[in-house]
């Protein structure tokens, strides 16, 4: 099968966008953060 990329940006949209695929197949996620107004990341691990 193909491999299908879509990109959301915020927690709740990714919880939405999920919700409307209900797909019976694995979904694998990659976790991505923008960087906060001060240049510096929003995670500590980062």
């Amino acid at each position: 099968k193909m491999i299908q990329q879509y990109h959301v940006q915020g927690y709740e949209n990714f919880l939405r966008y999920v919700e409307k695929l209900k797909k019976k197949e694995p979904i694998y996620v990659l976790y991505t953060g923008t960087k906060l107004a001060n240049g510096k990341s929003w995670c500590p691990d980062c």
